[in-house]
Formats: C-alpha cells, structure tokens, sequence
C-alpha cells in the first residue's frame, strides 16, 4: 500500500550549528533543517554533529547533551533516512529509546524522512525526497520506557518518518506522555512476533498522558491490535478497586487518518483501533480500517470511551465495524458521542467471535450509558452473518439514548437498524438499495459508495446542526442527502449525455500504460461501463478511444487492463480512476444538437 508522507537552536549546548550546511561541492551543499544526526552505518567518533553523527539513541547517557540542550531550544534529531548508494532503507537493529528528562516546552523531534547521509565513511548529508526510510528492526524498536516506577513524564515530543518493524513486541510502545506527535510512520510485525500490539499507548499507575495526537500512520500485519490506547490504573474503574476513587484517564487523546490493516494476522487480538474506557476529549477521525480477507480479525474500531468518531472507513472486519462499549460503567464519560460520516461495509462473518454488527452502540441496566448519542449520516452495506448472530447493520441499545438521522444501512444478512425495544429518535434512515456508485470489491469509500445519479439518497435527508460537511469534507446542501457522502462531493457535476447518443472516451497511452504500471500490448486495455465490459480501446497515435451508445442508467466508466507481462492468467490486474457521468431521456422532437460531447475519464 502506498502512502504519502509530508515533510530550532542548540549550537552553545553541543557545538552544533542550529543550521547545518554540509562542507561538500557547492553544488551538494544544502541547508539541513536538522540539529543533530544519526546512522548506524557510520564507525568513526561520534559527537552528533553532521561530520561526526551518533550510530544510536537508546541509553541515559546518549540523551544527556540532548537534556542539556532542550531547556534553552528545540532539538530536532535526524536518522539517516535511506543507505548510502541506494534507495534501501537505512536499517538499525537498535531500539530507539526516548529518554527525555528535561519538563520544559521545547520540542524534540525525532525525524526519520527528511535526510540520507550519502558518504558512511566521511559523512555527506544531502535533503531526501525518496521513499526509503530510516528502519528499526528490533523487538520493541521504539519505546519511551517509562511503564514502571518512577513513571517519569515524556513531554513535548515528535516521531515521524520510520519505519518500526517489531519482531517480538510492540512495534511502537509510549505513555505518560504529555503534548506528543506520532506521524507518518509505518509499523508492523515479523511472523515470529509474539506480543502485541503494533501502537500501544500504555499510562501505568494512574500518570495519564494528554494533548496525544496519532495521525497518518500505517500500521499492519501485526500480533494483536493495531492502534491501543489504555484507560484507567487496572482496578480504578471497578468497585473497591481503588476504595472511592474513581479515575479517569488520558485527555485530549486525536486518532486521525491512519491506516490499520490486517490487525490480529500473526495471532492475539484483531482489532484494528481498540480504545479503553476512562478517556476524555477523545477523536477518532479519517481511519482506514480493514482486513484482507473478508471475515478475519475482530472489531475495526471499539472503545469504551465516548468522543467523536467521523469519516472511518471499515471494511472486512471479521466483527463489528465500529463499537462503542461499555465494559466497566463507573467512568461518565460518554454523554454526547458522535457518530457520523463513516462507512462500513462487509463485517462480520468470524465465528468466533459471535458480533456480527456494522455500527453498534452497546448499553446495560446500570451504570454510565452512552446518552444523547448522535448516530447520523452514516453509510452502512452488507454486514455477514457468521451463524451465531444476526448480521445487523446498526444495532442502538435499549439502555442508550439519542438520535439516528440520515443513515443508509442495506443489504444486510439480519436488519438495517435494531433498537432492542429502545426508543431513540429517528428519521430519514434508507435501509434499502440506496444505489451507491459501486458495493463490491475492491473496496474504496470514494467514489464507491457515493451515490448514483437517481439515487433516492438524494436530497431526502433532514438538515441537521452542528456540522455541515460529509466524509470527503463537502458542505451539504439543503436538502441534504441521506448517507456518509453527499451527491457529487462538491466535485464539478457529471457530464450528461443523451439516451441514443454515442459517448467517447479518450486515454493517453502514458495512461494506459499507468493502470497496468508497465506498457502492454494494444489490445490489453478495454473499457467498463457500470461494471460490464464494453469496449477494447483502439489505438490511434499516442491516445486510444472507446465509443458506445448512451443507455439509461448508465453512470460510470474506467479503464482496465490485463495481458500485463506479469499475469500469468490473462485476468484483470488493475483498475484505472472510475469517472462519473449521467444519461437523460430523449425528448420526443429534440433540437438538432452540436457535435457528440468528450468524456474526459479520471486517469
């Protein structure tokens, strides 16, 4: 899978410029937005500077000029992000520890993306734009090793740009932390890892962390969960636990746009993001959540702790899609949760696990409920009955209360909405064929599950207050539509062509040979109108066309190819962007009408 990843002073303290520029050709020299560097390639003495880097970051005394430093400025360290003579990642095989002791609120990043040190003998350290990074391989690669007594706090700190390959333990394990930043990373497991998860938050003795945010990160094929924060002191959210003490947990706490895959593959529990309860002011937006094969794993996303969860995207799981449970209810946490603008499609079906559910809202005779919750625009397809369950496509519980407004929930094994006999408010939910853009694999929430022209999806929700945008991030329209998406996403309309006329399509060969990712032989692309095959482009120059007849009902076009060198069995292997468009009726005298209309397809 691929992803995009985005890209002050301590001279006094180390002897190092706050901006260093590398002393090699004048055409090689370049400012480096780094204080301090690190390569474990390198074997000469190490001070940390650019000309003599560090080979690690792992011990007390590693950090001491570091602590000395960050009082007085920001210190941002970086990692070779790449081997020298080639495009591999710079790998290590020790772990990186943060050890920071200083409290005060200067940062300390730690970057792994922005630079590569091209020399390990005399170092030349050049501005990375590649994609190799600095990797970690270890048991635990990255910890902030503070889980046992004192506790000390980890404050103010930045990872981002590695990539974390954890071969027994957390790939990426951190708490007790306050204002931290952990993005753009990718981590996963080796087989051999027995312990998980992939990204555990962990607060131990009751030092909770705040201001965490978690974003953009890959994490995947992993023992165990793939994002975990944990809740209260074990015992503090029970009764007599902690005498009266009831306690919760970390504040401020932002999951946003990660991508967990395959949670659960090597062993341990599946859940892709798994959250405890006790946690305030909770976030958990723009996630991907999924397994490869249909069924496997547990939840996408549970918690236990009440916030708001927007814009997810789960697909596959082997349980629910998205949770919101209540396993201890002592904490009042959970008054006013939001849920909207997710999609969730093709849960359930583990047998194992027995919750075969897209969207569920648990509750219980007593105890802190979710209450006032808002369950609304949310888009939920096919959830699968795995024989123990009833494959629901929301289940909302007697016990919580609240609205469900605007959601589109079909094609399920068992109901579209179940309310156990409750009586939340509800209104304007489609629970049959809301005739998205496309339902079957290969799943994407865009443009797939938009709707169609002429869906009834369309204008027929209720207006509702206190957000105006769907999961793309469009403003709805009054009336609004039903459904994570709104018609067209703010994107410029279709073009609309009329019943009887022909439609052409035109490719650039660059295109066509991007869709396969290797040219192919002319006759190895064709053209999928609303999922049927229609027509073998032809070549004409540096651009080959497609043309067929306008019939309604028809709405998307993409271009396919197959015959690629490298498939062996003349099936499809990739698909090009989907373009939209519409057919309207013929009038009974039409006008005489100007030359037939292009079609400009997505690429």
């Amino acid at each position: 899978m691929t992803q995009t990843m985005r890209r002050t002073g301590v001279g006094a303290a180390l002897g190092v410029l706050c901006l260093v520029s590398v002393p090699t050709s004048p055409a090689a020299a370049q400012p480096l937005p780094c204080d301090l560097f690190v390569d474990p390639d390198y074997l000469g003495p190490s001070d940390g500077s650019a000309a003599r880097p560090w080979t690690q970051l792992r011990t007390a005394s590693d950090w001491a000029p570091i602590n000395a430093a960050l009082p007085a400025s920001d210190v941002r360290i970086c990692f070779s992000a790449g081997e020298a003579g080639s495009e591999d990642d710079e790998v290590s095989v020790v772990p990186l520890n943060n050890l920071r002791t200083d409290a005060g609120l200067h940062w300390v990043t730690f970057d792994g993306q922005s630079v590569k040190n091209v020399n390990d003998a005399a170092p030349d350290w050049r501005l990375h734009s590649g994609t190799s990074r600095h990797r970690i391989r270890h048991n635990n690669p990255f910890s902030t090793q503070n889980h046992q007594a004192p506790y000390a706090a980890r404050g103010n700190w930045i990872l981002r740009g590695f990539k974390l390959e954890g071969t027994g333990n957390q790939a990426l394990f951190f708490g007790h932390s306050v204002n931290a930043i952990i993005e753009e990373n990718e981590l996963w497991h080796t087989p051999a890892a027995t312990s998980g998860p992939g990204l555990h938050m962990h607060d131990a003795d009751s030092h909770y962390s705040a201001n965490i945010i978690i974003r953009r990160n890959y994490v995947h094929d992993l023992f165990g969960e793939g994002i975990y924060i944990n809740g209260p002191k074990e015992g503090c959210n029970q009764p007599g636990g902690c005498g009266s003490v009831v306690e919760l947990a970390a504040d401020g706490v932002q999951v946003l746009e990660n991508i967990v895959q395959n949670a659960g593959r090597y062993g341990g529990e599946g859940d892709g993001i798994d959250i405890k309860d006790g946690l305030r002011n909770l976030v958990v937006r723009g996630n991907t959540v999924s397994q490869d094969t249909p069924g496997d794993g547990v939840d996408g996303i549970v918690t236990n702790s009440g916030g708001l969860f927007e814009g997810n995207f789960v697909f596959n799981t082997g349980s629910s899609g998205i949770s919101l449970g209540i396993f201890y209810r002592l904490l009042p946490n959970r008054a006013g949760s939001i849920v909207r603008n997710n999609v969730v499609v093709n849960t359930g079906g583990n047998p194992s696990r027995g919750e075969d559910v897209g969207i569920r809202v648990r509750g219980a005779p007593d105890g802190d409920n979710y209450t006032n919750v808002a369950l609304v625009n949310n888009t939920v397809v096919g959830v699968r009955d795995s024989g123990t369950n009833d494959g629901d496509g929301i289940v909302f519980s007697r016990h919580a209360t609240g609205a469900l407004h605007n959601n589109i929930s079909f094609d399920h094994a068992g109901q579209g909405i179940d309310v156990e006999g409750g009586s939340p408010t509800q209104s304007h939910n489609l629970l049959t064929d809301a005739q998205l853009m496309e339902t079957s694999p290969p799943y994407r929430a865009d443009p797939n599950f938009r709707p169609r022209p002429g869906s009834p999806a369309i204008g027929a929700g209720v207006t509702l207050s206190g957000f105006a945008h769907d999961f793309a991030g469009a403003t709805r329209t009054t009336p609004w539509d039903i459904g994570a998406f709104k018609f067209g996403g703010g994107q410029p309309l279709p073009p609309s062509f009329v019943e009887g006329t022909s439609i052409r399509a035109t490719w650039t060969a660059v295109e066509c040979a991007n869709v396969c990712g290797q040219p192919v032989d002319e006759s190895g692309f064709y053209v999928v109108v609303d999922g049927a095959r229609r027509e073998t482009l032809t070549p004409s120059g540096t651009t080959y066309t497609a043309e067929w007849v306008a019939v309604l009902g028809m709405t998307t076009v993409r271009l396919d190819a197959f015959n690629c060198a490298t498939c062996l069995t003349g099936e499809q292997v990739a698909r090009g962007g989907e373009s939209l468009f519409t057919v309207t009726p013929a009038m009974p005298n039409p006008p005489a009408a100007p030359p037939a209309p292009t079609l400009t397809p997505a690429p």
